[in-house]
Protein backbone atom coordinates (compact mmCIF):
# COMPACT_ATOMS: atom_id res chain seq x y z
CA UNK A 1 0.00 0.00 0.00
CA UNK A 2 3.03 2.42 1.24
CA UNK A 3 4.60 1.81 -2.17
CA UNK A 4 1.53 2.32 -4.25
CA UNK A 5 1.38 5.83 -2.77
CA UNK A 6 4.61 6.53 -3.13
CA UNK A 7 4.75 5.31 -6.62
CA UNK A 8 2.14 7.87 -7.39
CA UNK A 9 3.57 10.57 -5.93
CA UNK A 10 6.08 10.01 -8.11
CA UNK A 11 3.78 9.70 -11.14
CA UNK A 12 1.81 12.89 -10.27
CA UNK A 13 5.06 14.63 -9.56
CA UNK A 14 6.79 13.86 -12.97
CA UNK A 15 3.38 15.08 -14.50
CA UNK A 16 2.97 17.87 -12.66
CA UNK A 17 6.72 18.52 -13.74
CA UNK A 18 5.83 18.31 -17.51
CA UNK A 19 2.87 20.49 -17.11
CA UNK A 20 5.05 23.47 -15.76
CA UNK A 21 7.14 22.70 -19.10
CA UNK A 22 9.90 21.07 -17.08
CA UNK A 23 10.75 17.39 -17.63
CA UNK A 24 12.42 15.06 -14.97
CA UNK A 25 15.10 13.51 -17.21
CA UNK A 26 16.72 11.40 -14.29
CA UNK A 27 16.82 10.74 -10.31
CA UNK A 28 18.63 11.81 -7.87
CA UNK A 29 21.53 9.17 -6.45
CA UNK A 30 19.49 9.47 -3.28
CA UNK A 31 16.25 8.05 -4.87
CA UNK A 32 18.03 5.24 -7.07
CA UNK A 33 19.67 4.53 -3.33
CA UNK A 34 16.43 4.60 -1.83
CA UNK A 35 14.95 2.29 -4.62
CA UNK A 36 17.09 -0.21 -4.59
CA UNK A 37 17.03 -0.60 -0.74
CA UNK A 38 13.34 -0.34 -0.83
CA UNK A 39 13.05 -3.50 -3.14
CA UNK A 40 15.61 -5.76 -1.46
CA UNK A 41 13.26 -4.93 1.50
CA UNK A 42 10.26 -6.02 0.19
CA UNK A 43 12.32 -8.91 -1.64
CA UNK A 44 14.54 -10.27 0.81
CA UNK A 45 17.19 -11.33 -1.96
CA UNK A 46 17.58 -10.88 -5.55
CA UNK A 47 19.78 -11.37 -8.20
CA UNK A 48 21.55 -7.89 -9.89
CA UNK A 49 19.27 -8.44 -13.24
CA UNK A 50 15.84 -8.00 -11.46
CA UNK A 51 17.06 -5.69 -9.33
CA UNK A 52 18.39 -3.85 -12.47
CA UNK A 53 14.74 -4.57 -14.05
CA UNK A 54 12.13 -3.78 -11.08
CA UNK A 55 13.91 -0.63 -9.83
CA UNK A 56 14.70 0.63 -13.81
CA UNK A 57 18.69 1.22 -13.73
CA UNK A 58 21.42 0.96 -15.83
CA UNK A 59 23.46 -2.07 -14.44
CA UNK A 60 26.69 -0.16 -14.59
CA UNK A 61 25.67 2.23 -12.22
CA UNK A 62 23.55 -0.56 -10.08
CA UNK A 63 26.87 -2.64 -9.42
CA UNK A 64 28.55 0.55 -8.20
CA UNK A 65 25.68 1.17 -5.79
CA UNK A 66 25.35 -2.15 -4.71
CA UNK A 67 29.47 -2.13 -3.94
CA UNK A 68 28.95 1.40 -2.18
CA UNK A 69 25.79 -0.17 -0.34
CA UNK A 70 27.69 -3.32 0.50
CA UNK A 71 31.15 -1.65 1.79
CA UNK A 72 28.62 0.66 4.07
CA UNK A 73 27.08 -2.67 5.53
CA UNK A 74 23.51 -2.26 3.90
CA UNK A 75 23.63 -4.87 1.42
CA UNK A 76 25.31 -8.51 1.81
CA UNK A 77 26.05 -10.99 -0.88
CA UNK A 78 25.76 -14.52 -1.20
CA UNK A 79 27.74 -15.60 -4.64
CA UNK A 80 27.27 -19.06 -5.78
CA UNK A 81 29.43 -19.66 -8.66
CA UNK A 82 28.72 -23.28 -10.64
CA UNK A 83 31.97 -24.47 -12.41
CA UNK A 84 32.48 -25.84 -15.81
CA UNK A 85 32.20 -29.23 -15.19
CA UNK A 86 28.81 -28.89 -13.19
CA UNK A 87 25.88 -30.44 -14.54
CA UNK A 88 23.57 -27.63 -13.91
CA UNK A 89 24.86 -24.75 -15.57
CA UNK A 90 23.71 -23.73 -19.30
CA UNK A 91 25.74 -25.23 -22.31
CA UNK A 92 28.28 -23.06 -23.80
CA UNK A 93 28.90 -21.23 -20.83
CA UNK A 94 32.46 -21.36 -18.76
CA UNK A 95 30.58 -20.20 -15.24
CA UNK A 96 27.81 -19.23 -13.75
CA UNK A 97 27.37 -16.73 -11.16
CA UNK A 98 24.45 -16.88 -9.04
CA UNK A 99 24.73 -13.78 -6.65
CA UNK A 100 21.97 -12.90 -4.53
CA UNK A 101 21.65 -9.45 -2.89
CA UNK A 102 20.04 -8.98 0.10
CA UNK A 103 19.73 -6.63 2.89
CA UNK A 104 20.85 -6.28 6.21
CA UNK A 105 20.09 -5.23 9.32
CA UNK A 106 21.81 -1.63 9.35
CA UNK A 107 20.48 -1.04 5.50
CA UNK A 108 16.59 -1.90 6.70
CA UNK A 109 17.48 0.68 9.40
CA UNK A 110 18.64 3.17 6.84
CA UNK A 111 16.28 1.95 4.43
CA UNK A 112 13.50 3.10 6.99
CA UNK A 113 15.29 6.02 7.81
CA UNK A 114 15.68 7.07 4.11
CA UNK A 115 11.84 6.52 3.80
CA UNK A 116 10.63 8.68 6.53
CA UNK A 117 13.15 11.45 4.46
CA UNK A 118 11.40 11.24 1.41
CA UNK A 119 8.35 11.61 2.62
CA UNK A 120 8.60 14.55 5.01
CA UNK A 121 10.79 15.98 1.93
CA UNK A 122 7.68 15.20 -0.86
CA UNK A 123 5.30 16.85 1.82
CA UNK A 124 7.74 19.80 1.77
CA UNK A 125 7.69 19.86 -1.98
CA UNK A 126 3.97 19.50 -1.90
CA UNK A 127 3.00 22.37 -0.09
CA UNK A 128 5.52 24.73 -1.39
CA UNK A 129 3.45 23.49 -4.93
CA UNK A 130 0.55 24.65 -3.34
CA UNK A 131 1.38 27.51 -1.85
CA UNK A 132 3.07 28.97 -5.08
CA UNK A 133 -0.40 27.76 -7.03
CA UNK A 134 -2.47 29.96 -4.50
CA UNK A 135 -0.20 32.99 -4.53
CA UNK A 136 -0.23 32.45 -8.74
CA UNK A 137 -4.06 32.14 -8.71
CA UNK A 138 -4.16 35.03 -6.41
CA UNK A 139 -2.20 37.24 -8.71
CA UNK A 140 -3.97 36.42 -11.74
CA UNK A 141 -7.15 37.61 -9.71
CA UNK A 142 -6.03 40.61 -9.04
CA UNK A 143 -4.60 41.43 -12.37
CA UNK A 144 -7.78 40.41 -14.21
CA UNK A 145 -10.27 42.74 -12.47
CA UNK A 146 -8.53 45.96 -12.48
CA UNK A 147 -9.94 48.32 -9.87
CA UNK A 148 -12.86 50.63 -11.28
CA UNK A 149 -12.02 54.14 -11.62
CA UNK A 150 -14.29 56.91 -9.75
CA UNK A 151 -15.67 59.98 -11.39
Amino acid sequence: MLDEQVEFQKKLSMAMAMLDGEQELKRSQAEMIYDVLDMLRYQRSAKITHIMYKVNINCLILRELLGTLQRHGYVKVESRIIHPLSKNKPRGTKHLNLSQYSLTVEGLEFCKTLQTTMNALNNLIETCERERYIADAEKMKTSTNPPLMED
